[in-house]
């Protein structure tokens, strides 16, 4: 569940583009915009609406539209060029968010009950950790030449063959595993300590 929605966040903003390129994409002017122009307009808008602007995310994207978070809880999609709001929405009802309520909370809305998931999540990719560092411990401890355990060779039996992908991938992969993994924990479990020991920093 963590690596999926993980992968699908990743892409989560290309793939509401694609699904609706009327509110995820402007066309680039030939002219650099009025920042400027477009800020005071946003600026009236926004006082119209009777709120205040939390967050304001700026693509580098000449392609896609910025970002403004209110203190209403409500999203918009502007168009920087000519400041217009191209999409309203709130945060539960685009893909990226879907994603990310995905990722963190595992859907859960109770405020409550949100710290729980948050934990549960943290705890999977402990023992996700814990299960790569045996994984390369048990790989390691054969007297064999390590590198030599790595080379793929024919087998009879696709038990055979998955036996190999597995403890290849395992290797390949396991270290970059491990730090996407800790760095995830991060976000909710206090981590601070040991990135210090570890960098000596």
């Amino acid at each position: 569940s963590i690596s999926l929605s993980a992968s699908l966040l990743l892409f989560s903003k290309d793939i509401q583009q694609i699904l609706q390129p009327t509110h995820w994409e402007i066309i680039p002017p030939a002219q650099p915009a009025d920042i400027k122009q477009v800020l005071n307009v946003l600026m009236t808008k926004v006082v119209n609406e009777g709120a205040a602007i939390a967050q304001l995310e700026i693509s580098d994207r000449p392609d896609w539209p910025w970002v403004v978070s209110l203190t209403n809880g409500e999203q918009w999609n502007l168009n920087p060029t000519s400041g217009r709001i191209i999409h309203r929405y709130q945060p539960h009802e685009d893909f990226y968010h879907w994603c990310m309520r995905w990722h963190r909370w595992l859907w859960v809305e109770s405020t409550t009950f949100k710290t729980w998931a948050r934990h549960i999540i943290s705890g999977a990719a402990l023992l996700l950790i814990i299960e790569i560092i045996l994984g390369l411990i048990m790989w390691s401890m054969p007297r064999r030449s390590m590198l030599k355990r790595l080379k793929l060779r024919p087998a009879r039996r696709w038990h055979g063959r998955l036996h190999q992908y597995h403890l290849l991938a395992g290797v390949l992969f396991g270290v970059p595993l491990i730090i996407i993994a800790f760095t995830g924990i991060s976000f909710n479990w206090p981590t601070q300590k040991i990135f210090e020991r570890v960098t000596f920093s």
